[in-house]
């Protein structure tokens, strides 16, 4: 396979010496996320600098592996590289409209018998996770409610984006959703820019619906700061419903039947 390579990315990559995929596999940079050992084999995450012409200098994540599989059924025994995957994830993101962290780099290669892949995504500049900001709003003070309902009505815009393209994340945790606020901070009135990363596990599905299933179970479990208000709206928003009691309602019902499940389970357990 030939790598990817973002176009204007190209001279950035050649003044740098990254002119071939030892070359990226062999970058000299900290983990960002320590190297995990699983699937057969390692993945780790790397934050690099590169220095610009002018003298500035742009940042990226670079992933990188080796025989870190997945299988699937056009891969049953050896199986593909998860990045190889997440690769053609990105491109399917693009094709569908969405935003999310930019794809610069993609490439593989086998070096005696063991599967190495590479994929760099540019750095997003000026977000912060949604996981990040709910860290700080518990020790600072949550925003007030007009700031709160412009940012959560942005965050359901954006999944309910994905979803109309029956793109189901699969690992829809607030770490994954990225934001940028106009000012720096949420306002009532400022816009909110909203990316999602990390489609390692995103897979087509056969209806909007079944791809917001586990999606919009997951993204709630993993937002404890947000109120039954919150929910509502975010329901309401999601579904374009014209009233926030049908949002409310909706999240009553889901959380009723989420809680009969959670006692049945208890109930089994202790049998």
């Amino acid at each position: 396979m030939r790598p990817h390579i973002a176009p204007d990315w190209q001279a950035l990559f050649e003044q740098n010496g990254l002119r071939s995929f030892d070359d990226f596999w062999n970058v000299q940079a900290e983990w960002f996320e320590e190297p995990n050992q699983r699937r057969g084999g390692w993945s780790g995450v790397a934050r690099c600098e590169l220095k610009r012409p002018d003298g500035g200098v742009v940042r990226m994540f670079l992933k990188r592996q080796e025989n870190h599989v997945t299988r699937t059924l056009l891969h049953p025994i050896r199986g593909m590289a998860t990045l190889a995957r997440e690769f053609k994830n990105f491109l399917r993101f693009e094709r569908s409209g969405m935003t999310g962290a930019r794809l610069v780099y993609f490439g593989q290669r086998n070096v005696a018998g063991k599967l190495r892949a590479v994929l760099a995504t540019e750095e997003l500049a000026g977000f912060r996770s949604l996981e990040d900001w709910m860290r700080v709003w518990r020790k600072e003070g949550w925003p007030r409610q007009g700031e709160r309902r412009v940012l959560i009505t942005s965050i359901a815009a954006a999944v309910r984006r994905m979803h109309e393209e029956r793109l189901r994340h699969n690992c829809l945790w607030s770490k994954h959703i990225f934001l940028k606020f106009a000012d720096g901070i949420p306002t009532a009135r400022g816009a909110v820019e909203v990316r999602i990363i990390d489609l390692e596990k995103m897979k087509r599905t056969w209806s909007s619906s079944n791809a917001a299933r586990k999606d919009l179970c997951t993204l709630h479990r993993d937002c404890p700061g947000w109120s039954t208000t919150d929910r509502a709206r975010f329901l309401k928003a999601y579904l374009d419903l014209k009233k926030l009691s049908q949002g409310r309602r909706l999240w009553d019902a889901r959380a009723e039947r989420s809680q009969r499940k959670r006692r049945h389970s208890q109930a089994h357990t202790a049998q």
